[in-house]
């Protein structure tokens, strides 16, 4: 029983490298291969990166007093990195599986059904950590002085860490479900939370360097505060570095840590299972109801649906959210943008007018990244039949989807456009052409996108990140909006050789032509394909 309970936690783990997301089918076996081959290269290029990283710290504390201090360093990465990469797999597969019912009506004790998960955690939380601590335990055997016992502890305690990460992944992941349990709607949650966390990232990241340097100059003084007042931490560094007696306490309290979790989960795991999720129950009241146009019902319908889905608005509207971010930054920092621009044009003058220009490729090439409608197909998945049998002309559904389109990019595009023009000072025709440019621009996106997926659509996904990112309608869509807004920039370059109004009027044209044909082709014969699919 225990063993087909892990062999079947195994093959959910590791589903994606069989099982194609897309399609729901098995792999073909040199696509298998492929899967395993590409992960294994994606894991192999983030270790070197903490190799490098190592090598950094390994040079400036192996062999000196506070050796301890690159162990207790590189594990205290290792916990970062293990926690963040496992706690949303952990609160879905020990607290939100799909399986919990029809496990818990079977004969089969509860306490074998957690067991089975918290070795999936384990395995995971192994991956994770082995990330950071494999290339780090090399890295100081190759560059830093190391005993045969160092060499033993070293390797050892990545199972050790690898537990108290699981521990530490077991406890968020059970904030995670308290906290999803009480949300009416998860999604905006898991915007938000998302949206933190590569914030977060991307903050440590541009700030790597210099924190890494801080480090390494100020060695000593950190060390004496591990030392002083994170003793754990300075305990995992001391057990690195060879210390048989401190490795001794290390990996028994991690493991004693791990066996208290599941002590206490056991208690509670059935409790934990079947925990309703969704707000207060309310008293029905009775009220009249709102009746709606088909077009706005069908524009509120497409709303909904967007908001309804984490991945689909993390991927298709996080251009929005940089827009709206960088109108606030460009009209704060105005001055200094001024600055930039004016020592630009100390080093080339024809800079100043082609400016225009090339704010409105820059502005396209965040926009390009909103390709809400490209998806907006076949991310109604099996679903489509409830609009293709409604009382409703399949042009209105596509003009809903269209319009979701516009309407989500009209106050971010505004935004920016107003912030950039102010700090930069442009004239009021300019401004306006400007405005005028990136409405048709966004425009021509939403058609395209639309046109493509009618063209490609997939419709029989079992998860909605396959219809979101997966597709060569998206793709085309993205890069399409990207290689355009890069001929305008460098068009723009060239506009000092003629008029500007000719150049507004030759992009016009273009832009006009194109989406004309293709909104005349979305409401006759793109109606009825999707009225088909």
């Amino acid at each position: 029983m225990f063993k087909a309970l892990l062999k079947k936690q195994f093959l959910e783990l590791n589903k994606h490298y069989f099982y194609n997301i897309k399609t729901n089918k098995r792999r073909s076996t040199p696509g298998i291969a492929g899967m395993i081959l590409l992960f294994t290269l994606v894991f192999i290029s983030i270790g070197a990166s903490f190799f490098g990283m190592g090598s950094l710290f390994c040079d400036a504390f192996a062999g000196t007093p506070i050796q301890w201090f690159y162990f207790a360093l590189m594990g205290l990465i290792a916990i970062a990195v293990g926690v963040l990469g496992s706690t949303l797999s952990t609160f879905t597969s020990l607290y939100r599986s799909k399986d919990n019912e029809l496990l818990l009506a079977m004969p089969i004790p509860p306490l074998v059904i957690l067991a089975s998960r918290m070795i999936g955690v384990y395995a995971m939380s192994l991956l994770f950590t082995g990330i950071v601590w494999v290339p780090a335990s090399v890295c100081f055997f190759v560059f830093g002085a190391p005993s045969g016992i160092s060499i033993v502890t070293s390797i050892l305690l990545w199972f050790a860490l690898a537990a108290f990460v699981t521990v530490l992944s077991s406890l968020l992941g059970w904030v995670v479900a308290l906290f999803a349990s009480k949300l009416k709607n998860h999604t905006f949650a898991v915007v938000a939370i998302s949206l933190t966390l590569m914030a977060l990232y991307y903050f440590i990241y541009f700030r790597l360097n210099k924190i890494m340097q801080t480090i390494v100059a100020n060695g000593e003084l950190y060390a004496g505060t591990i030392r002083s007042r994170i003793l754990p931490l300075y305990w995992l560094g001391v057990a690195g570095s060879g210390d048989v007696k401190t490795f001794i306490l290390v990996f028994i309290a991690a493991f004693a840590l791990l066996a208290l979790a599941c002590l206490i989960m056991s208690r509670n795991f059935i409790k934990i299972l079947t925990h309703s999720s969704g707000g207060q129950k309310k008293a029905y009241e009775s009220r009249l109801m709102k009746s709606r146009s088909v077009s706005k019902a069908l524009l509120w319908r497409e709303f909904k649906r967007f908001t309804a889905s984490a991945a689909y608005m993390l991927n298709m509207g996080l251009g929005l959210m940089i827009m709206l971010i960088g109108s606030i930054v460009i009209a704060v920092k105005a001055c200094a943008v001024r600055d930039a621009f004016s020592m630009f044009e100390g080093y080339y003058a024809p800079i100043r007018t082609s400016l225009p220009w090339l704010v409105l490729s820059a502005i396209c090439l965040v926009a390009s990244m909103n390709c809400i409608s490209a998806p907006s197909v076949s991310i109604e998945g099996k679903s489509i039949w409830i609009t293709q049998t409604l009382p409703v002309d399949p042009k209105a559904v596509i003009a809903a989807k269209l319009k979701l389109h516009l309407l989500l990019n009209l106050l971010p595009t505004v935004a920016l456009w107003l912030s950039v023009c102010i700090s930069l000072r442009f004239p009021l025709g300019v401004s306006a052409a400007l405005l005028f440019l990136l409405f048709m621009f966004i425009y021509l996106t939403d058609v395209v996108g639309l046109t493509l997926n009618l063209h490609m659509p997939n419709l029989s996904w079992t998860n909605e990140q396959a219809a979101v990112k997966s597709g060569a309608n998206v793709a085309l869509t993205l890069f399409g909006g990207w290689a355009f807004a890069l001929v305008i920039g460098a068009g723009a370059l060239f506009i000092r050789f003629m008029p500007a109004w000719l150049f507004v009027a030759v992009l016009f044209a273009l832009v006009a032509g194109a989406e004309a044909l293709l909104t005349r082709h979305l409401l006759t014969k793109g109606a009825d394909i999707y009225a088909r699919l």
